[in-house]
């Protein structure tokens, strides 16, 4: 049977000029409500409902048409497209700091609907959930990054989770990171694992906390002198000016800071005290992470995904970048 299948984007404007830009098989669209009303079947208005189909106007969404055949079949092609749609999503980070995430995702004909929603939702660096507007470019971003993830064999979202399936309401799908062996990801995509739980939360000594947490997964190869190690690869990597390199190792240090007292119950600094505060160090710290990771990712990623138990190359490429020029 034909199924088509339609998932709204949450806190995103996109140009009505983007109308070829596809991925995995889904495109992107944006209709006017008598443009959406027309291919909408009475089966989802009746089982969605018309204050969820109002994501769906006026607004940017991805939809595309697959074949099944059968209701096995959908559940498992269904988990695949919220799977691939989540990777996309979560992969805009890259492109700029924001809060895009999904809505709901449907799946339907005459006959049949059914919805899926992911269960997490993200912030952009400050804790808040704000409209940003994507370009064709920033949407190309996300799917390059993608792209080589994929062709290096890392899987960002398991394929296999636990599903509590309800034809007339949302599927509730667990975390994946409930059913993945943590040990069996390299250093990039543990990384990429904490930089999305970070995102996760908008509690800002939290998420800064997480922050460290993928500088650590990045540039940590012993046990010693943590703090100033990470702090120091992170500028390096970076690279620049002596002022610019200061200025990052600060960044990373200083967040360190936070995460300390954070997480042994102390009190921050005084100067950490306000949102605005918190809320600026977290900029910098996500700013700087992109850079890194955008970094790694195009340039050094079979380097940063070697296996720890033999990263004696990166162990080596790190500690030479203290006497490069």
């Amino acid at each position: 049977m034909n199924i088509k299948v339609i998932c709204s984007i949450r806190n995103a404007k996109i140009p009505k000029s983007i109308d070829d830009f596809s991925f995995q098989g889904f495109q992107v669209f944006l209709y006017e409500q008598k443009e959406f009303s027309k291919f909408i079947t009475d089966r989802l208005r009746k089982d969605a409902g018309d204050i969820n189909l109002k994501e769906f106007i006026d607004a940017p969404y991805f939809s595309c048409f697959m074949e099944v055949k059968d209701e096995a079949e959908l559940i498992r092609l269904s988990n695949q497209a919220l799977s691939v749609l989540s990777n996309l999503s979560t992969l805009l980070w890259f492109a700029k700091d924001c809060s895009v995430d999904l809505g709901y995702m449907y799946f339907f004909n005459e006959e049949a609907c059914l919805c899926r929603l992911r269960m997490t939702v993200v912030s952009n660096s400050s804790g808040e959930y704000k409209e940003i507007e994507l370009t064709k470019e920033d949407l190309q971003i996300a799917a390059n990054v993608f792209n080589i993830i994929k062709q290096k064999g890392g899987v960002l979202h398991q394929k296999e989770v636990k599903q509590i399936i309800n034809k007339n309401k949302p599927t509730i799908t667990d975390s994946s990171y409930h059913y993945s062996n943590y040990n069996e990801h390299n250093r990039i995509i543990r990384a990429l694992s904490f930089l999305n739980i970070a995102r996760s939360n908008s509690f800002m000594p939290f998420k800064i906390a997480l922050y460290i947490a993928v500088f650590e997964c990045l540039f940590n190869t012993s046990p010693s002198e943590i703090t100033y190690k990470i702090a120091q690869r992170a500028a390096l990597y970076i690279g620049g000016d002596s002022e610019t390199k200061l200025k990052n190792f600060e960044i990373v240090e200083g967040a360190y800071d936070t995460r300390s007292k954070f997480f042994h119950g102390q009190k921050l600094d005084n100067t950490k005290q306000s949102k605005d505060t918190l809320s600026n160090e977290s900029k910098s710290v996500d700013d700087l992470l992109r850079q890194i990771l955008t970094k790694i990712i195009f340039e050094d990623y079979d380097l940063f995904a070697k296996n720890d138990d033999n990263d004696k190359e990166l162990v080596k490429y790190l500690k030479g970048m203290m006497f490069n020029k």
